[in-house]
């Protein structure tokens, strides 16, 4: 009996290796890529769209593709870095009361963009440079405004060396 019960349980244990193997697989991409070669996806395109409209002043357009692209893709720091960057010409644009809600959704974006990469010499630019002329009902922290503004120079001179280099 022991022998038949052993021999259950390691069926149960390959049962499961295999589909765990299954699972490993199924994320595996169907297609290869040579070297080199471009991918250009439904991402690529759309993220190249918002910049179009961005670079046009089409701002809720651009606002509206990079708030789609930051919530498909919650990893993309600069689909949140650009969704802040639209949503925040739109409050420099709007009346005052829609102003301070853009303005705090702008601070969202770029709070979370810092968080997802706080070594992007841009995002953490645009993200001391919004605390340092925000007011502070509005999230505006001089404090904050000058450690990252420090930051963000000694980033800027790092790439300025590794251009050089």
């Amino acid at each position: 009996m022991t022998k038949s019960n052993n021999l259950g349980r390691h069926s149960i244990k390959q049962y499961f290796a295999v589909i765990g193997l299954l699972i490993q697989l199924s994320f595996l991409p169907l297609c290869t890529y040579t070297y080199g070669e471009p991918i250009y996806s439904s991402f690529d395109a759309e993220f190249k769209e918002g910049l179009q409209y961005y670079n046009e002043s089409k701002f809720n357009l651009s606002m509206s593709i990079f708030m789609n692209l930051s919530s498909a893709y919650s990893f993309c720091s600069k689909c949140f870095y650009y969704a802040g960057k639209s949503t925040g010409k739109l409050a420099s644009e709007a009346s005052w009361f829609q102003a301070t809600k853009l303005a705090r959704e702008t601070l969202g974006y770029f709070q979370k963009a810092y968080l997802l990469n706080p070594n992007d010499y841009e995002i953490v630019r645009d993200l001391a440079e919004y605390y340092q002329t925000a007011p502070t009902f509005l999230g505006g922290n001089q404090t904050k405004g000058d450690a990252l503004s420090i930051k963000a120079n000694n980033l800027k001179s790092i790439l300025q060396q590794r251009k050089y280099d």
